[in-house]
């Protein structure tokens, strides 16, 4: 399972290297996994403004205040899963009022886009983690 192996990988790596506190890094590594989805939020983010700008299209004050809103609600709710972020990236666009016919280009290089902003969620984590044990003094000893 991908999952377990990327926990596993990254709560060893925190442990070991970085000599993070076992109790600290079973904690903020599972939520962070979970909530902590910056990769995707690039994506999307980059997605919308290539689409509009692709198209053409000018996204008004309002629809930037949207999706800034809706990026941030999708990018927590999108499931750790391979490919999830296509059925969502397409809602996005729909929402904001932009064509999904790019979406047809944008699917066949998906595969390397998503572990590219997996790369980026699991940094992520590992960072979080490292900024509360600094801050909570919470390193092995």
């Amino acid at each position: 399972n991908p999952l377990h192996l990327g926990m596993g990988s990254m709560s060893s790596v925190t442990e070991e290297k970085f000599k993070v506190k076992d109790e600290l890094a079973s904690f903020t590594l599972p939520i962070g996994a979970t909530i902590n989805m910056n990769g995707i939020a690039v994506y999307y983010a980059v997605t919308v403004l290539f689409v509009a700008q692709v198209y053409g299209v000018e996204l008004s004050l309002m629809q930037q205040v949207m999706f800034i809103f809706m990026t941030t609600l999708i990018s927590i709710g999108t499931p750790g899963i391979p490919n999830s972020g296509i059925v969502l990236t397409i809602m996005l666009l729909t929402t904001m009022g932009l064509p999904i016919e790019i979406m047809g280009m944008i699917v066949g290089i998906f595969r390397l886009i998503d572990m590219i902003h997996t790369a980026l969620n699991v940094t992520g984590d590992v960072v979080s983690t490292l900024a509360v044990a600094r801050i909570e003094h919470m390193y092995k000893e």
